[in-house]
């Protein structure tokens, strides 16, 4: 689905709606209406859209998914803790960091279930 795409893209380059509206010279609302499915955008802008994120046309449609490079993966783990407060703005992760996270996660994945689910 386009709107969860976007989103997820929008999202793993640290972008504000108004910064992804800039970019593509539209309005914030009407990212805002992409990301809530109320609206997408035409075929033109889909294009630049794909090619912004280097992604395709498909992808962004959720007909295909993406294979990540393992840097890729790094720094998207790497903005998700700078965004919940566990590592600084500025501070890099490496290949072992990311490792040792995911060895932990793994091992822990019962203990760090939400119990609401």
């Amino acid at each position: 689905m386009f709107s969860k795409s976007l989103v997820n893209l929008r999202e793993s380059k640290n972008l504000l709606q108004k910064d992804l509206a800039d970019i593509f010279n539209v309005s914030r609302s009407t990212i805002s209406s992409w990301e809530n499915g109320t609206r997408t955008p035409g075929p033109e802008l889909l294009v630049q859209i794909a090619n912004y994120f280097e992604v395709s046309v498909d992808y962004l449609l959720g007909n295909e998914h993406i294979c990540l490079s393992e840097l890729e993966k790094i720094e998207i783990l790497r903005n998700a803790l700078v965004k919940k407060g566990f590592l600084d703005k500025n501070e890099k992760m490496t290949k072992k960091q990311y490792d040792k996270f995911l060895e932990f996660y793994h091992a822990n994945k019962q203990f760090l279930k939400d119990d609401t689910e």
